[in-house]
Parts: structure tokens; sequence; C-alpha cells
């Protein structure tokens, strides 16, 4: 199966669950009419905008991480890569296809491909550390608060389900970067793969996968050892991207100041945030593309604690068409005429999307 006939297949999947969880919702009077008049046409552009901001944040920490080392990203350029990223991740299960369409943009871009994965690698080196001091932040103080959530009359302790979120982020952080730095442990786990994947694949190329990741891994060292040795030039975009998963996070909370009127207050927000990182979680096991059915249907069990009915429908609505149905729709949109010129690029070049990552690794070290 093509990549293209499996987003088509993602596609139908998110119109046809997204239908059928809209309809479960209205014949369960979670959604009513009255959600929609509940929620003003301005409380959707002002979430959307809350939406774009947090869009403008990721591709300003893009910037800066991509200009400790290169030209060759500007900021239009990064702002373009997160918003096509999020498209990918709001397209595949499992959030799949977030750094191939990242990629894939940076390639018809002319970006070449050892800035991409450079740059890549920084970035995702940043937000796992921005991200383990978040959860770990967040995991020690619900554990000594002892707040709890109920759902299916289940009391559910919170800081298990952000600790997760922690445990993940340290454990893929660490298993790359012992792999990086152990050549002995990465040979052997790489010819563990092949021979696995081989099983299951008669053409399957050990050799190349095995040179392929091994150049992944070296950069990936390379990368951990110039940021390790110049860390201070980085405080600036983990701040960025501190504010980001702030803004990112509390999206429901802002969508449910919209429909409620109510002032912002810090504890409400800090409470909208951890609800949504459980939700979040839960979703992500799941692999419907985007979560779709399975994030509205945990909205409404997590957020009717602290939501009233009559708002519940409404703010699910607000969040949910501004933080992924409208920008699905805009990104595919935008991603349509970039398919266009990448063919006709592929008909006069003689390389092709396929040998990108064998295309100029050659760039000045940081």
């Amino acid at each position: 199966m093509t990549k293209r006939k499996k987003y088509f297949i993602d596609a139908a999947i998110i119109i046809v669950v997204a239908a059928l969880t809209f309809y479960y919702l209205f014949k369960n009077r979670i959604i009513t009419a009255e959600s929609f008049s509940a929620a003003p046409w301005y409380a959707f552009i002002a979430c959307f905008s809350v939406f774009l901001f947090w869009l403008c944040l990721s591709a300003l920490a893009e910037r800066l991480i991509y200009g400790s080392f290169t030209s060759e990203m500007n900021y239009g350029k990064c702002f373009a890569s997160v918003a096509f990223g999020n498209f990918g991740s709001g397209i595949t299960p499992f959030r799949s296809g977030h750094f191939p369409f990242i990629v894939y943009y940076q390639y018809k871009a002319g970006v070449p491909a050892g800035i991409t994965l450079t740059g890549i690698l920084k970035c995702q080196i940043i937000y796992s550390a921005t991200a383990i001091f978040v959860y770990g932040a967040i995991t020690v103080y619900l554990a000594v608060t002892g707040l709890t959530a109920t759902v299916a009359d289940a009391q559910i302790k919170l800081w298990m389900v952000v600790a997760t979120g922690l445990v993940f982020h340290i454990a893929v952080f660490a298993v790359i970067t012992v792999l990086a730095f152990n050549p002995a442990l990465q040979r052997g786990t790489l010819n563990l793969v092949c021979r696995a994947a081989k099983k299951f694949r008669k053409n399957f190329n050990g050799e190349k996968f095995f040179a392929e990741q091994s150049e992944k891994l070296a950069r990936f060292k390379e990368q951990i050892s110039i940021i390790g040795k110049s860390f201070y030039k980085y405080l600036l975009p983990f701040a960025v991207y501190l504010l980001s998963m702030a803004v990112n996070g509390g999206l429901q909370y802002f969508a449910y100041l919209f429909v409620s009127g109510e002032n912002f207050a810090a504890s409400g927000f800090f409470t909208f945030y951890i609800l949504n990182l459980a939700s979040t979680y839960v979703a992500n096991v799941i692999p419907l593309p985007g979560g779709t059915g399975t994030v509205e249907t945990l909205f409404t069990l997590l957020f009717a604690q602290v939501i009233a009915e009559p708002l519940l429908g409404a703010t699910l609505i607000l969040w949910r068409i501004t933080s992924y149905y409208f920008p699905v729709i805009a990104e595919f949109i935008a991603f349509l005429p970039l398919t266009v010129k990448t063919r006709k690029i592929s008909e006069k070049s003689p390389q092709s999307f396929d040998n990108y990552e064998k295309m100029d690794y050659n760039i000045p070290k940081s």
C-alpha cells in the first residue's frame, strides 16, 4: 500500500469516526443545538488564535534552534514545517506522520538533507529535555498533593498518569543516547532488529538499514555533545518550548473561558492542563488518526468533573473544531500545492524524494 493510499484511508477513518462520535454525543445529549449557540462566532476566532499562537511559539523555538547552525531555515519555513508536522500528526495513527511530513516539506523547500536531520535531532533533544522537566515537576507535585480524577466511578491517581509521560520521554531519550554512545550495544541492537525484520520482510535490506541507523545515531551523539558543551545557547528555545507546551496544554481551558465568560485563574488552568495530559496519553494508546472519537469521548468523561453539563458540549465543540478539525482542513489545503510543486521538481531533477536522505550530509558544525 502506497503512503498516498494510506493517507486517504486515514482521512476516511477520521470522517466516519467523527460522524459516529458526534452522533453518539448528540444522541446522549452531551452536545445539543444549544451547545453551538453557547459558543458565539467570535469565540471560534479567539480560540483558533490561541492555537495559532501555539504554532508561532513552536516555530520560534525551532527557528532559534536551526539558527544556531544554519541560515537555511527562516521563521516562515520553520512555521510551515511545524504546521505540516502538526498536519502529519493529525491524520496518522500514533502521530506517526509527524516527522515524515516535516522532512517532506523541508525537502520541497530546498533544505539540504543534512540540515533537516540535524535540525530535527536538535529540536527533539531540546523538546525532550523540556518535557522531562515539565512532567517531572508536575509528577512530584501531584504525588505530594494526592490529586485524583474520577472516571466511570473509578478514582485515578493523576500523578501516575503524568508519570507515564515522564517515563516515556526519559526512556526514549535514554535508550537513544545509550545506543549512540555505546558502539558495541549499538551494533548488537541494530543486528538484532535486522534479523527480526528479515523474518517479516523477505526483501528487507539489512545493510542499508544498518548504515542509515548508524549514521542517525552518530549524528544524535554529535548533537548531544554539542548541546552539552554550550547548553546556555539553548536556554531561550527551552523557555519558548516551555511556554508553547503550556499554551497547547491549556487549549481546553481557553475554550472553556470563551464559552463561560469566566476570568483566567491559575488553579483552573493547572487543573485543565493535568486533565489534558491524562486524556492525551490515553488517546495516544488507541490507533485512530488524530485520536478522532477517542479524544471526544475522553473529554466528556474527564472534563465533566470541572465543566457544568450545559457548557460541556459547547466547550468540546469549540476546542476540537479550532484545534483539530479546522487546522487539519487548512493544513490539507496548504499541502496540496506542495505536492504539485514537488511532482514538477521531481520530473526535472534526477534526485527524488526517495534518495533525499542520501544527499548533502556535509554541513558546518555548530
